[in-house]
Protein backbone atom coordinates (compact mmCIF):
# COMPACT_ATOMS: atom_id res chain seq x y z
CA UNK A 1 0.00 0.00 0.00
CA UNK A 2 1.33 3.26 -1.19
CA UNK A 3 0.34 6.08 1.42
CA UNK A 4 0.68 10.08 0.86
CA UNK A 5 -0.83 13.04 2.48
CA UNK A 6 -4.07 14.22 1.52
CA UNK A 7 -4.06 17.47 -0.83
CA UNK A 8 -8.11 17.20 -0.46
CA UNK A 9 -7.74 20.08 1.60
CA UNK A 10 -6.71 22.37 -1.52
CA UNK A 11 -10.32 21.62 -2.64
CA UNK A 12 -12.46 22.35 -0.10
CA UNK A 13 -13.56 26.00 0.75
CA UNK A 14 -11.33 28.70 2.57
CA UNK A 15 -11.71 27.80 6.21
CA UNK A 16 -10.42 24.42 5.20
CA UNK A 17 -6.94 25.76 4.07
CA UNK A 18 -6.57 27.87 7.05
CA UNK A 19 -7.91 25.31 9.52
CA UNK A 20 -5.04 22.98 7.75
CA UNK A 21 -2.71 25.27 8.42
CA UNK A 22 -3.05 26.02 12.10
CA UNK A 23 -2.98 21.84 12.46
CA UNK A 24 -0.21 21.56 10.94
CA UNK A 25 1.58 24.42 13.07
CA UNK A 26 0.26 22.92 16.22
CA UNK A 27 1.11 19.32 15.73
CA UNK A 28 4.71 20.04 14.39
CA UNK A 29 5.81 22.22 16.95
CA UNK A 30 7.96 20.42 18.97
CA UNK A 31 7.64 16.95 17.15
CA UNK A 32 10.53 14.91 17.66
CA UNK A 33 10.28 13.31 13.58
CA UNK A 34 10.63 17.56 12.52
CA UNK A 35 12.98 18.87 13.65
CA UNK A 36 13.69 21.13 10.93
CA UNK A 37 10.57 21.98 9.34
CA UNK A 38 11.45 23.26 5.73
CA UNK A 39 10.03 25.77 5.24
CA UNK A 40 9.61 27.19 8.75
CA UNK A 41 6.82 26.81 10.59
CA UNK A 42 6.56 30.51 11.35
CA UNK A 43 6.44 31.58 7.28
CA UNK A 44 3.52 28.99 7.77
CA UNK A 45 1.49 30.51 10.74
CA UNK A 46 2.40 34.13 8.98
CA UNK A 47 1.00 33.43 5.65
CA UNK A 48 -1.78 31.59 7.51
CA UNK A 49 -2.55 34.95 9.47
CA UNK A 50 -2.28 37.00 6.42
CA UNK A 51 -5.15 34.39 4.48
CA UNK A 52 -6.98 34.97 7.53
CA UNK A 53 -7.51 38.86 7.61
CA UNK A 54 -7.95 38.72 3.53
CA UNK A 55 -11.18 36.75 4.29
CA UNK A 56 -11.99 38.77 6.81
CA UNK A 57 -11.90 41.84 4.46
CA UNK A 58 -13.73 40.05 1.98
CA UNK A 59 -16.80 41.54 3.85
CA UNK A 60 -15.83 44.79 2.40
CA UNK A 61 -16.91 42.99 -0.65
CA UNK A 62 -14.87 44.48 -4.13
CA UNK A 63 -12.60 42.97 -6.67
CA UNK A 64 -9.62 43.61 -5.09
CA UNK A 65 -10.59 42.03 -2.05
CA UNK A 66 -11.06 39.32 -3.93
CA UNK A 67 -7.89 39.28 -6.04
CA UNK A 68 -5.76 39.72 -2.42
CA UNK A 69 -7.55 36.82 -0.78
CA UNK A 70 -6.87 34.83 -3.83
CA UNK A 71 -2.78 35.83 -3.49
CA UNK A 72 -2.82 34.90 0.07
CA UNK A 73 -4.49 31.78 -0.34
CA UNK A 74 -1.98 30.45 -3.20
CA UNK A 75 1.01 32.06 -1.10
CA UNK A 76 -0.09 29.83 1.66
CA UNK A 77 -1.15 26.53 -0.24
CA UNK A 78 1.85 26.94 -2.10
CA UNK A 79 3.92 26.41 1.49
CA UNK A 80 1.93 24.05 2.81
CA UNK A 81 2.87 21.67 -0.56
CA UNK A 82 6.52 22.39 0.31
CA UNK A 83 5.95 21.54 3.79
CA UNK A 84 4.30 18.15 2.77
CA UNK A 85 6.87 17.21 0.63
CA UNK A 86 9.30 17.52 3.59
CA UNK A 87 7.24 15.56 5.93
CA UNK A 88 6.92 12.60 3.14
CA UNK A 89 10.27 12.46 2.54
CA UNK A 90 11.15 12.42 6.48
CA UNK A 91 8.33 9.77 6.81
CA UNK A 92 9.36 7.67 3.53
CA UNK A 93 5.93 6.14 3.49
CA UNK A 94 5.39 5.69 7.18
CA UNK A 95 1.45 6.80 7.92
CA UNK A 96 1.52 7.22 11.68
CA UNK A 97 4.40 9.86 11.18
CA UNK A 98 2.30 11.89 8.11
CA UNK A 99 -0.66 12.20 10.92
CA UNK A 100 1.59 13.15 13.26
CA UNK A 101 2.25 16.40 11.34
CA UNK A 102 -1.27 16.99 11.61
CA UNK A 103 -2.14 15.90 7.43
CA UNK A 104 -5.25 13.38 6.41
CA UNK A 105 -3.34 10.74 4.55
CA UNK A 106 -4.46 8.55 1.19
CA UNK A 107 -3.68 5.22 0.17
CA UNK A 108 -3.33 3.82 -2.94
CA UNK A 109 -2.32 0.02 -4.52
CA UNK A 110 -1.74 1.96 -7.64
CA UNK A 111 0.32 4.70 -8.85
CA UNK A 112 -1.48 7.92 -9.13
CA UNK A 113 -2.62 9.42 -12.37
CA UNK A 114 -0.52 12.77 -13.64
CA UNK A 115 -3.20 15.51 -14.63
CA UNK A 116 -4.05 16.28 -17.83
CA UNK A 117 -2.20 19.39 -18.97
CA UNK A 118 -3.96 22.53 -18.91
CA UNK A 119 -5.26 24.79 -21.74
CA UNK A 120 -5.47 28.26 -21.75
CA UNK A 121 -8.76 29.18 -22.74
CA UNK A 122 -8.27 33.74 -22.85
CA UNK A 123 -6.16 36.45 -21.10
CA UNK A 124 -7.50 39.41 -19.90
CA UNK A 125 -6.21 42.52 -18.30
CA UNK A 126 -6.52 42.88 -14.36
CA UNK A 127 -5.09 46.01 -12.34
CA UNK A 128 -2.17 47.90 -13.43
CA UNK A 129 0.64 45.15 -13.83
CA UNK A 130 -1.37 41.91 -13.68
CA UNK A 131 -3.50 39.91 -16.04
CA UNK A 132 -6.25 37.13 -15.28
CA UNK A 133 -5.66 34.13 -16.68
CA UNK A 134 -8.91 31.54 -17.65
CA UNK A 135 -7.97 27.66 -17.91
CA UNK A 136 -10.37 25.11 -18.43
CA UNK A 137 -12.04 22.88 -15.81
CA UNK A 138 -9.31 21.45 -13.74
CA UNK A 139 -10.24 17.90 -13.78
CA UNK A 140 -7.97 15.75 -11.30
CA UNK A 141 -5.52 18.38 -11.26
CA UNK A 142 -5.94 20.18 -7.08
CA UNK A 143 -3.64 23.37 -8.35
CA UNK A 144 -2.32 25.21 -11.04
CA UNK A 145 0.86 26.74 -11.46
CA UNK A 146 2.05 29.87 -13.64
CA UNK A 147 4.85 30.76 -15.59
CA UNK A 148 5.55 33.68 -17.81
CA UNK A 149 8.54 34.99 -20.08
CA UNK A 150 8.95 37.95 -21.83
CA UNK A 151 9.36 36.33 -25.51
CA UNK A 152 12.66 35.27 -26.18
CA UNK A 153 13.52 35.31 -22.40
CA UNK A 154 13.62 32.45 -19.18
CA UNK A 155 11.01 31.09 -17.87
CA UNK A 156 9.99 32.93 -14.56
CA UNK A 157 8.07 31.19 -12.25
CA UNK A 158 4.31 32.57 -11.50
CA UNK A 159 1.67 32.30 -9.06
CA UNK A 160 -0.19 29.02 -8.01
CA UNK A 161 -3.68 29.39 -7.90
CA UNK A 162 -6.16 26.80 -6.86
CA UNK A 163 -8.68 26.82 -9.15
CA UNK A 164 -8.35 27.74 -12.63
CA UNK A 165 -10.98 29.79 -14.18
CA UNK A 166 -9.30 32.98 -12.56
CA UNK A 167 -5.97 33.10 -11.69
CA UNK A 168 -4.26 36.87 -11.23
CA UNK A 169 -0.71 36.84 -12.34
CA UNK A 170 0.99 40.15 -10.56
CA UNK A 171 4.72 41.64 -10.75
CA UNK A 172 4.44 42.54 -14.52
CA UNK A 173 5.33 45.33 -16.29
CA UNK A 174 2.58 47.81 -17.52
CA UNK A 175 2.84 47.73 -21.59
CA UNK A 176 5.31 44.38 -21.93
CA UNK A 177 3.88 41.53 -23.65
CA UNK A 178 4.32 38.15 -21.85
CA UNK A 179 4.56 34.56 -22.86
CA UNK A 180 2.31 32.67 -20.20
CA UNK A 181 2.06 28.83 -19.73
CA UNK A 182 -0.01 26.79 -16.89
CA UNK A 183 1.27 23.12 -15.08
CA UNK A 184 -1.65 21.43 -13.19
CA UNK A 185 -0.55 19.45 -9.76
CA UNK A 186 -2.15 16.42 -8.74
CA UNK A 187 -2.86 14.07 -6.08
CA UNK A 188 0.65 12.53 -4.86
CA UNK A 189 2.38 15.49 -5.54
CA UNK A 190 1.90 14.55 -9.98
CA UNK A 191 2.42 17.41 -12.54
CA UNK A 192 1.41 17.48 -16.33
CA UNK A 193 3.41 19.12 -18.70
CA UNK A 194 3.32 22.88 -19.36
CA UNK A 195 0.25 23.84 -21.81
CA UNK A 196 1.28 25.73 -24.79
CA UNK A 197 2.01 29.35 -24.15
CA UNK A 198 -0.44 32.23 -25.13
CA UNK A 199 1.09 35.85 -25.45
CA UNK A 200 -0.47 38.28 -23.68
CA UNK A 201 0.23 42.22 -23.07
CA UNK A 202 0.12 43.64 -19.05
CA UNK A 203 -2.08 46.82 -18.75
Amino acid sequence: MIYKISLGFIQGPDQDVTDQATKANTKMTGNVHFPTPDPPLASLAAANTLFQQKIDAMDDGGKQATIERDQACAALIVILRALILYVEKIAQGDPTIMLSAGFDITSSAHSPTVPAIPVIQSIDFGNKGSVIIHAGAMGNAITINVRYRIPGGPWIDGVTSSQARNIVQDGLTSGQTYEFALQAFGTNNQVSDWSDYVSHMAP
